[in-house]
């Protein structure tokens, strides 16, 4: 491997990982902290071998560290160097089995014998990124106290050859924006975050999860389960965007997690693949049969599944978009069962339909009238329009406005009265919103269309 180095606010790169695990550390109730004592981050790094050093040590960190115990990275300054510690209470190394930590496939369970497996090729991996940095990986660990991890990164960048490509020199990169308040730039990108489409990443193995999370992380909210019965719940309670998971799991498998998924109408639409290392025509049809949206078998490129994501994402925003469209017609067909999220479209408009006057209309009544429960309406509704409740109620009411408003029997202020809206300047201000302008203008506009 040939490093580009570049000048860096390590700082900010820290913090750009570690908003990547928040989601896991608030998942299984651990204390995720990042603190930083440096009074200059910057180093000269390879920011992407960088960003996988860092990712390694804090998947080991969450991977051992139990429920209620603290995660910490602390940059701090040493002479000639600038340091970052991944410092977690967890189970801890054995003394005798420190010599074999960067070994590659020495596993995990082998080190700890606490039954979690693992192959074993991070700590590798990640002492030859640090060596290939000059710098220096130092291991303090306690059993039953937990473990620290610090790499020793040298300030300048004398210390590099030949072998190492300079990328020019300056930190003015969206990424490295300057910044000096560390945790605003963490909740910046947590915020970031919970505007992204989510993935449920299903897999039995821990560092396949983890290895799957790091593909997706940069570009998705990733949450992960270990089976299909961890998972069942997960997309009960938790607005998923699209599931990827393996065929071959204890449990509840890959094949009844997607049946599970595609026989339920209040989940129907959330896309599924499925990851295999059965390359049998009999096993991609019977997956597909079921109703999986993919097949990927194993091994394969991180950049085709990444792909496969991205178009079945784009998919789903076209249905979106023409779910909208239907949605401007205020469409109150029936509604195609065979279609994900017909009937409930269909459905849905026509409680709106019946209901458009009713100016106390409640999202807990609309929940009712649709017969499913708060949180998986809200879910569905979500994945399928891209609106919450509210929205929708507020969208149906202007739509139905648009529609009256080319009627000359009635004026303004009754239609207001029609749609359920008695407040006219909220109503004038909600069409603006949608229109772009108000329900006169758009009247006037219509009319001398006519």
């Amino acid at each position: 491997m040939k490093l580009k180095v570049q000048k860096t606010l390590l700082s900010d790169l820290v913090a750009d990982t570690c908003a990547n695990f928040k989601k896991e550390a608030d998942d299984k109730h651990i204390h995720f902290e990042v603190i930083n004592n440096a009074s200059d981050s910057t180093v000269w790094i390879d920011r992407a071998r960088m960003d996988t050093i860092l990712w390694n040590l804090l998947s080991n960190a969450f991977k051992f560290t139990p429920a209620g115990k603290h995660i910490r990275v602390i940059i701090a300054d040493k002479p000639g160097f600038v340091t970052l510690a991944v410092q977690d209470e967890g189970i801890g190394i054995a003394p005798e089995k420190r010599s074999v930590l960067f070994e590659r496939f020495s596993s995990n369970n082998e080190l700890n014998n606490n039954g979690i497996t693992g192959t074993g090729i991070g700590m590798n991996l990640t002492k030859e990124l640090v060596d290939l940095h000059h710098g220096f990986i130092e291991v303090d660990s306690e059993v039953g106290k937990g473990t620290t991890m610090t790499v020793l990164l040298h300030t300048g960048k004398d210390h590099f050859d030949n072998e190492v490509e300079f990328i020019a020199d300056d930190i003015s990169s969206a990424l490295m924006s300057p910044t000096s308040d560390f945790e605003s730039k963490m909740q910046q990108l947590e915020r970031e975050q919970e505007s992204r489409y989510t993935l449920l990443i299903v897999d039995d193995s821990q560092d396949m999860r983890q290895f799957m999370s790091g593909i997706f992380s940069k570009d998705y909210a990733v949450i992960q389960a270990a089976d299909g019965e961890e998972a069942k719940q997960i997309v009960r309670t938790k607005p998923i965007d699209l599931v990827i998971t393996d065929l071959m799991m204890p449990k509840v498998d890959g094949l009844e997690l997607t049946q599970f998924i595609k026989t339920n109408p209040e989940l129907d639409s959330i896309p599924v693949i499925l990851l295999t290392a059965k390359t049998a025509i009999e096993s991609r049809l019977e997956a597909l049969q079921i109703g999986a949206d993919d097949y990927v078998t194993k091994p394969f490129e991180p950049e085709y599944l990444r792909a496969r994501v991205r178009n079945i994402i784009q998919q789903r925003e076209q249905l979106e978009h023409s779910y909208r469209q239907r949605l401007m017609r205020l469409e109150t067909q029936k509604g195609d069962d065979s279609i994900p999220g017909d009937a409930f479209l269909a459905k849905l408009l026509a409680i709106m339909d019946k209901q458009m006057d009713n100016n106390t209309l409640t999202v807990d009544e609309l929940v009712e009238e649709m017969g499913m429960g708060r949180t998986v309406f809200f879910n569905k509704l979500k994945t399928l329009m891209g609106m919450s409740p509210v929205e929708f109620i507020r969208e149906m009411r202007i739509k139905r406005a648009a529609q009256l408003l080319e009627d000359p029997r009635y004026n303004i202020t009754e239609v207001t009265y029609m749609v359920g809206m008695n407040d006219s300047r909220y109503f004038a201000k909600c069409f603006k919103n949608t229109y772009g302008v108000t329900p006169s203008e758009y009247r006037k506009a219509v009319l001398e269309e006519k």
